[in-house]
């Protein structure tokens, strides 16, 4: 079964890989922190690892 953060997180990395090619980084900040993401499962949660707190959301 997939999780519902699955979708979105394949989208993420295809957008990630285009821009890559283009030249560009993927980044969001962090809704709960303010720093900057770069991660794809961070960039997908707009939480990073500690703000998520170290569970996969």
């Amino acid at each position: 079964m997939l999780a519902a953060n699955d979708d979105v997180t394949r989208q993420v990395l295809e957008l990630e890989a285009n821009a890559r090619q283009l030249g560009f980084r993927l980044a969001v900040q962090c809704l709960t922190c303010k720093r900057w993401l770069t991660a794809p499962r961070s960039v997908a949660a707009h939480r990073g690892p500690v703000c998520r707190g170290g569970h996969d959301v």
